[in-house]
C-alpha cells in the first residue's frame, strides 16, 4: 500500500493522537520521492509487525472516515472482494455478472457493510446482468 506524504502524515499524526504505536508504522514504511512505500515484507520475523502496522492504519482509518466521510482510505477499509469489484468496474462494467441473494426473516445484521455492498453492485451493474434470489433464512446456513 503506498501513500502520499500527505496521506501518511496524516494517518500517522492521528494515530499518535489515539495513543497507537506509531513506531510500527514507520519501521514498515519508507519515503520513496513524495510517496510512502511499504518496505519488503518478506523479511525474516517481520510479518507480525506487518500485521500489527496494517491494523493500526485500519483503525485510524476508520476513525477519520468516521471524523469525515470525505475522508477515505480506500486501499485500507475496503475487503479483498471490494477491491476486486472495483477494479472489474474500472476495467468494464458490461463484462460484469452479479448473484445478490437476499433473506426472507433474516435478523438485521449490526454492520450495514454488507448491505452497502449489495446496493452499490445493484446500482453499478446493468440489471441485466444481475441475478437477484430471495431465499428462506435458515440459521445454520
Amino acid at each position: 500500500v503506498t501513500f502520499s506524504e500527505e496521506e501518511y502524515h496524516q494517518l500517522t499524526e492521528t494515530a499518535k493522537q489515539l495513543n497507537l504505536e506509531v513506531n510500527l508504522v514507520h519501521q514498515c514504511y519508507q519515503q520513496n520521492g513524495p510517496e510512502f512505500n511499504l518496505i519488503d515484507e518478506r523479511q525474516p520475523a517481520s510479518s507480525e509487525v506487518f500485521s500489527k502496522a496494517f491494523n493500526i492504519l485500519r483503525a485510524v482509518a476508520q476513525e477519520l472516515a468516521s471524523r469525515n466521510p470525505s475522508v477515505t482510505f480506500p486501499q485500507l477499509l475496503r475487503s479483498a472482494i471490494e477491491h476486486q469489484f472495483h477494479t472489474a468496474l474500472e476495467l468494464d462494467p458490461e463484462h460484469i455478472v452479479a448473484v445478490v441473494r437476499e433473506f426472507t426473516d433474516c435478523p438485521e445484521p449490526r454492520d450495514t457493510t454488507l448491505n452497502d455492498f449489495k446496493q452499490l453492485v445493484v446500482s453499478s451493474v446493468p440489471e441485466d446482468n444481475v441475478l437477484q434470489f430471495v431465499v428462506p433464512w435458515k440459521n445454520s446456513g
